[in-house]
């Protein structure tokens, strides 16, 4: 088959542009930036709402982190920390001698991470740090009262040190917190443990931090539901806290509306690809249900239960989504589903003895769907992680090679997001000087192409000059030619 040699420079921009998620802005540490913070009732049910409040008070003091202030150590390393996503564990409250205690209960919420869906099937995509910091004091402030000061590094303390009237609100300060985290290779996100048996959790939205106690009755639960918030972007969905009938506008967020399933399907927005769909293992079925964001009427939520409603859950169909975004969201990364490949991109590579390789990084559960492009065309048949130009038979002129990966996992039900998310592609230009063996470029290598050399070689045309030195046609070039033919791909 005779491919289109040579893309028109538009065309050629947007068939190559990344079509990965958009590039992550540098993390900024706010003045002012909103806290989720959320308990459960004691019948599994979760209640709480958001605070706006100044979370990073250390900011303004000149603060820095003491030099060799605390150990580094990696506890999942699954590739490069700009391939990957990179969560990091830090402690307050935690002595020296205390931090033994810190490392077995990081220890215990990463064992549980991966237990839980989507953090299972894409636990390739994400690298564990650990960050051992040190406090002075052991416990946090406002443990177990409000008015109970401690000395500790990160400033965690309960009633979000003592900024709101919630008691179960645990904060830190978010400058100190992202300051140690940076010891680590890769800090996207934070994981900050308090030394506290006390109940209590918060969601940073802004720096991306997920606040738990350590020791509480439901630890794990308690950092899959804010990781829900801080990592997934998702609201909360029960019904109590707030004003019984919700009456403000939309929202940005994706896992609640104010728009019924009827409306949402007109409107063809929120989730209304995904009405009526199911998967096991997950709550659903996916419709309108009312009751969410801390009211009970006038907003809805996409399940009758989830983990972004009742602890312990797991996500709804809207929350796998974000996850699974989210897991393949890698900052400075702009070809997220590829692990290694040939260099360099859009790299000048001459003649059809060359081999291009691409190594996807896909989840435990399946392969990635990969295909092969000469420009806009598709190469029949080239499926798999490697192609051999001399298999293609290129005929002589310029090409663009690109090699295209998705990810067609069955949690994305919005191929809108699939294509925006969870696909990534490559590309080489490629030059052709002289013919291969399939000159009559039917797709066939036979007879009629040995006729159009001997044609060609007696006409002393320069596409039967196959051997050194250039310019002369001699008994050289009909031998290149017959290891060629014989041989059309050694």
């Amino acid at each position: 088959m005779r491919y289109c040699a040579r893309l028109a420079a538009s065309a050629f921009v947007a068939l190559i542009a990344p079509l990965s998620a958009e590039a992550q802005q540098p993390l900024e540490i706010r003045s002012v930036e909103r806290v989720q913070s959320c308990w459960d009732r004691g019948d599994g049910v979760l209640t709480g709402r958001g605070l706006e409040i100044d979370t990073a008070p250390s900011r303004r003091t000149g603060w820095t982190v003491p030099r060799g202030a605390a150990n580094v150590v990696t506890l999942e390393n699954n590739g490069p920390p700009d391939q990957r996503l990179d969560i990091v564990f830090v402690g307050d409250g935690y002595t020296e001698a205390e931090l033994p205690l810190f490392r077995a209960q990081v220890d215990a919420q990463v064992q549980a991470l991966f237990q839980i869906e989507p953090f299972k099937s894409y636990r390739s995509h994400i690298n564990i740090h650990r960050v051992d910091v040190i406090s002075n004091e052991s416990g946090v402030d406002h443990d177990p009262t409000l008015g109970v000061l401690r000395d500790t590094a990160l400033d965690m303390g309960f009633w979000c040190q003592g900024n709101s009237d919630i008691e179960r609100s645990l904060c830190v300060d978010s400058f100190k917190a992202r300051s140690y985290a940076a010891l680590a290779p890769g800090d996207e996100h934070v994981v900050a443990l308090a030394n506290s048996t006390k109940f209590g959790g918060a969601a940073f939205f802004g720096t991306l931090i997920s606040c738990v106690s350590a020791a509480s009755s439901s630890p794990h639960a308690t950092l899959h539901h804010e990781l829900g918030h801080s990592l997934f972007t998702l609201e909360d969905e029960y019904a109590t806290g707030g004003p019984a009938v919700y009456s403000g506008p939309e929202f940005a967020r994706n896992n609640i509306s104010i728009h019924d399933e009827t409306t949402q399907t007109q409107l063809q927005t929120k989730w209304w690809r995904v009405m009526g769909q199911s998967l096991p293992g997950f709550d659903g079925p996916t419709g309108a249900y009312e009751g969410a964001r801390y009211s009970r009427l006038g907003i809805f939520r996409p399940s009758p239960n989830s983990m972004m409603r009742s602890s312990a859950r797991p996500h709804n169909l809207i929350g796998l989504q974000n996850g699974v975004v989210a897991l393949n969201r890698f900052d400075g990364d702009p070809f997220p589903l590829i692990d290694d490949v040939t260099q360099p991109f859009l790299g000048e590579f001459v003649g059809h003895d060359h081999e291009f390789f691409v190594t996807p990084l896909h989840p435990s559960t399946h392969e990635l769907t990969i295909w092969w492009q000469l420009g806009l065309d598709v190469i029949p048949g080239q499926t798999g992680t490697t192609v051999r130009l001399c298999e293609l038979q290129l005929q002589p002129g310029e090409y663009t090679l690109i090699v295209k990966l998705r990810d067609d996992t069955p949690w994305i039900f919005d191929e809108d997001v699939r294509q925006q998310n969870l696909f990534s592609n490559w590309a080489w230009r490629i030059i052709i000087e002289d013919q291969p063996a399939d000159r009559t470029a039917d797709g066939v290598i036979d007879f009629d192409d040995v006729l159009d050399f001997v044609v060609d070689f007696r006409s002393q045309d320069a596409s039967a000059d196959l051997a050194d030195p250039a310019g002369v046609l001699d008994a050289s070039d009909v031998l290149a030619y017959l290891d060629r033919f014989t041989s059309p791909c050694p």
